[in-house]
């Protein structure tokens, strides 16, 4: 059976380490899609890094390599065993590949590097489990903060290619939909007592869903800013239901 054809929809977050740091990649595209019954199995595989950064994530001098090594891998996995490449995480000075599989391709890990035509100078670490839920897939999707940094990166990259000048500050607008006008009013009162300045409440139209609040203050958008005003306001309307409907901004140019 051939690997169904999904939207390639690829984007990284930094995801908790107990130490040092570490960043999950995945194919967001799946979403909506998975689970899959023709592939109730997970099959997991690593290899240790030759030359990590302290921190445990790839150095610019073996990153080269480990790419080439990854596509080798999906490669050979997706032709030989019908292999769905979800999700790398990189950390602890390893890079691990997350794969669902038929259930008659389980062995597929242990395959791989005969698969491969050999893995040197890597050693290919396996693991198989049964995962008719796509459980691991889903734990790994980022939650609404990783989702949101992802949304800001690609944002930010957006304005800057329309000449966008991200260090100028500027009128950053918001807006948020809540279930009820009450949630709604007290978002308002929490934002504005933050330094945002709110409007009033929209009541939902006839086929809306929920009452939309809109609200701006003056930010940069460069570095690591979206990341912040944008967590201010998750930690502000997530305890009361909202739902974050993003941030925008009109270009900041030069002067001609």
């Amino acid at each position: 059976m051939p690997v169904p054809d999904f939207p390639q929809d690829w984007d990284f977050y930094e995801g908790a380490a107990e130490s040092g740091r570490a960043f999950v990649t995945l194919n967001l595209g799946l979403k909506g899609h998975v689970p899959l019954k023709s592939h109730p199995v997970r099959v997991q595989l690593r290899v240790k890094m030759q030359q990590p950064r302290a921190d445990g994530l790839r150095s610019p001098e073996e990153a080269p390599a480990l790419f080439a090594f990854e596509d080798k891998l999906v490669g050979a996995l997706t032709n030989s065993c019908d292999a769905l490449f979800a999700a790398r995480v990189v950390a602890y000075g390893y890079s691990e590949f997350f794969f669902y599989v038929p259930l008659a391709q389980r062995d597929c890990g242990a395959q791989a590097e005969r698969l491969m035509g050999g893995a040197a100078p890597y050693h290919l670490q396996w693991f198989d489990e049964d995962d008719p839920d796509w459980t691991e897939y889903a734990a790994l999707y980022p939650n609404r903060y990783a989702v949101q940094t992802i949304a800001n990166r690609r944002l930010q990259q957006q304005l800057e290619e329309n000449g966008d000048l991200l260090h100028v500050p500027r009128d950053v607008d918001h807006g948020a939909v809540f279930p009820t006008k009450e949630r709604a009013l007290e978002a308002a009162q929490k934002l504005g007592a933050a330094g945002f300045r709110v409007g009033e409440p929209s009541a939902p139209s006839k086929d809306g869903a929920g009452w939309f609040l809109e609200f701006h203050k003056v930010e940069r958008c460069d570095e690591g800013h979206p990341d912040r005003f944008v967590f201010e306001v998750l930690d502000l309307i997530t305890p009361l239901d909202g739902d974050y409907d993003g941030w925008g901004s009109m270009l900041q140019r030069a002067q001609a």
